[in-house]
């Protein structure tokens, strides 16, 4: 049975803390596409009709970077005529999370659509979406798309006409985050049309924030990709919202200008590691393409005093079936917490340890030591319940997720910078 010892959320877009004991543009038949006038720096695939319409190309270029893995970031966006997102068309490709900018329509317009002309080049992309509205990874209650369509064109000038392959469909979604693998070769635009929201959405809108395409032709940026696992701890850490950065993608493309990892948050506030044991085979079958799965798992485990032995094989748990799916689990320290009292802290470090003797039993990649860095800062990094970061903390925990993992993800890169 999940535990929720506490949980925050988040409405709208501030973020309201308490403590608890332990639309991009819609498509109407009349409407025309639309594109903002100015650049900011179970799948299943099946063909569908094209639709022609003779409209202006635009004359931005979509020429792919050969050093910049995310090639969406300021390219031309169309959207249908009736987005009332703020921010215009071009808002989901600013590389701004969780703020006032994004694709909007009301749940009654849709279906509605947004194409972004990417360019061509790659053989295959990875594209993430985000809805950064609600609190927790996995929500019937979030503002993003319940069911929806990925599409391909080589040929679009406006996202609108053009011949157009949809290669993925998804139905029943209720996270706030996703990604997927395209087939790319030949093509130049992606479009994502939404035909359902969330069946108990905070607020009657299909509300995305970003949508980022990555060149996955190679390996190398394949790899580079990561689902953030974790507790209300995690939700916060890596939600990259603007006053939380530089984020851990960030510190990564500074060192090393080739690289800009994909993150997916996937946090769930309250929750424990017996929550995360019941819940991993799904979250493995929604992230298929992420390689790197960072369990910040341990907090609210402390706060409930479960057992060390108890903690170890939910832990234990998790990192089998990661590997058994293809992918490297990273385990880091749980984050001391302030003003709980000696016995509670006795008990995170006794849980730490089972962390240690985890990675080396399972040869993992050690991980950052979240405890050490909070307990040196706890005055700046923590906020008043002396459990959650503060912003300051989580540009530090992000920055020591980094430094963690520079000599030995990016070994290669170390040596080619």
């Amino acid at each position: 049975m999940r535990q929720y010892s506490w949980r925050y959320r988040s409405l709208s877009v501030a973020m309201i803390v308490c403590c608890l004991v332990c639309a991009a543009c819609s498509y109407t038949q009349s409407g025309s596409p639309q594109a903002s006038a100015t650049p900011t720096s179970g799948q299943t695939g099946q063909t569908i009709a094209p639709t022609t319409q003779t409209t202006q190309t635009t004359s931005r270029s979509a020429t792919v970077s050969s050093t910049w893995p995310l090639i969406s970031r300021g390219k031309p966006v169309f959207c249908a005529a009736n987005n009332q997102g703020p921010g215009g068309s071009q808002a989901i490709v600013n590389g701004h999370y969780g703020n006032f900018s994004f694709w909007r329509t009301y749940l009654a317009q849709l279906p509605s659509w947004c194409a972004i002309h990417v360019g061509s080049g790659p053989k295959q992309v990875l594209l993430t979406w985000e809805s950064d509205y609600i609190f927790d990874y996995i929500s019937l209650n979030g503002m993003g798309p319940q069911d929806y369509t990925l599409s391909v064109s080589s040929n679009s000038t406006n996202g609108q006409d053009g011949s157009w392959k949809t290669v993925v469909s998804v139905v029943d979604n209720h996270t706030r985050i996703r990604e997927h693998l395209l087939p790319f070769a030949g093509q130049s635009w992606v479009k994502m049309t939404v035909t359902k929201g969330q069946p108990q959405a905070s607020q009657p809108f299909l509300t995305i924030d970003q949508i980022e395409v990555y060149d996955a032709s190679s390996a190398v940026n394949l790899n580079d990709t990561y689902f953030f696992s974790g507790d209300s701890i995690t939700v916060m850490a890596y939600n990259r919202f603007d006053e939380n950065r530089p984020s851990f993608s960030d510190d990564v493309h500074t060192a090393f200008a080739n690289y800009y990892p994909v993150m997916i948050d996937g946090g769930m506030g309250g929750w424990n590691t017996d929550g995360a044991v019941q819940d991993i085979d799904s979250w493995l079958a929604l992230n298929p393409d992420m390689h790197y799965w960072i369990l910040g798992w341990g907090t609210n485990d402390a706060l409930e005093q479960v057992s060390p032995s108890h903690f170890q094989a939910n832990l234990q748990a998790l990192i089998t079936r990661i590997k058994l799916a293809g992918h490297i689990p990273i385990l880091v320290h749980i984050p001391y917490i302030a003003g709980r009292g000696a016995g509670i802290d006795q008990e995170i470090q006794a849980l730490n340890a089972v962390i240690d003797r985890l990675t080396a039993s399972n040869g993992l990649i050690a991980g950052p030591d979240y405890y050490q860095l909070f307990l040196e800062h706890a005055k700046t990094y923590l906020l008043s319940d002396g459990i959650h970061p503060t912003p300051a903390g989580i540009i530090a925990m992000n920055q020591a997720l980094f430094q963690a993992l520079r000599s030995t993800v990016y070994a290669q890169a170390n040596t080619t910078s």
